[in-house]
């Protein structure tokens, strides 16, 4: 028996959930809808917020609560280890290991990823205006034009389009990579005044996240240095 058929008839198989390549390998997408310039009346999102926990989603657990799912869901793999030539392995045990544990932290990394593109900051300034928003944090200050038009900005291995602009009272902000992955904030007030910040992360066939950050109004800043400082109120 050669050694083909030998691995064939005793493969070695494996359960690793991996994210890798499933983020990576979608073609860029259209955009969904278009979005206005102009703000709605009467609707104002300045000012200095601070993340309340208590009633926000934690995107630590969502990606958690859906691993332990795909994992169930995961159908063995097998792996037979070849050279470069294509003829089996010389080392078919160690190899196979080698290619378990290249998975392995692929996956971690992708799901890594996917969990900071779902964080928010704890405490932001938003300074709103004709032209559209401005977001400042410990992270950075980011200009978002509404109705602007596309913008490349980095975001991710290969970078991404923006666009910004207001759905009825929500500002949108969406990115798409050109590996497939997006993203969409929307910003918006709910009924007590409280920001709302709606994260949503798809791509490349990969389960689409959604999370909800709620943000209470916060007093004292004067800058972005402030920030690690503001009280709520």
């Amino acid at each position: 028996m050669d050694e083909v058929a030998r691995l064939r008839r005793a493969p070695t198989t494996t359960w690793v959930v991996s994210l890798a390549g499933v983020l990576l390998l979608s073609p860029l997408a259209g955009w969904t809808r278009s979005l206005d310039a102009d703000p709605p009346k009467n609707l104002d999102l300045s000012g200095y917020w601070q993340l309340d926990p208590s009633q926000s989603d934690d995107p630590h657990a969502a990606i958690l609560a859906v691993r332990k799912k795909l994992a169930k869901q995961q159908r063995p793999r097998t792996i037979i280890p070849l050279d470069s030539s294509g003829r089996p392995s010389a080392d078919p045990e160690g190899d196979r290991d080698a290619i378990i544990e290249r998975d392995r932290l692929a996956a971690q990394m992708a799901w890594r990823r996917l969990e900071s593109l779902l964080q928010s900051p704890e405490r932001i300034v938003l300074t709103q205006t004709a032209a559209g928003l401005t977001q400042k944090s410990a992270d950075g200050t980011d200009e978002f034009e509404a109705g602007g038009g596309r913008t490349i900005v980095s975001f991710g291995n290969s970078g991404g389009e923006r666009q910004a602009g207001w759905h009825h009272r929500d500002f949108v902000v969406e990115i798409r990579g050109g590996d497939g992955t997006t993203q969409e904030r929307d910003y918006s007030l709910d009924p007590a005044g409280n920001l709302l910040v709606v994260t949503q992360v798809s791509g490349g066939g990969a389960p689409k996240f959604k999370v909800r950050s709620v943000y209470v109004r916060g007093s004292g800043a004067q800058s972005v240095e402030d920030l690690s400082r503001v009280p709520a109120t």
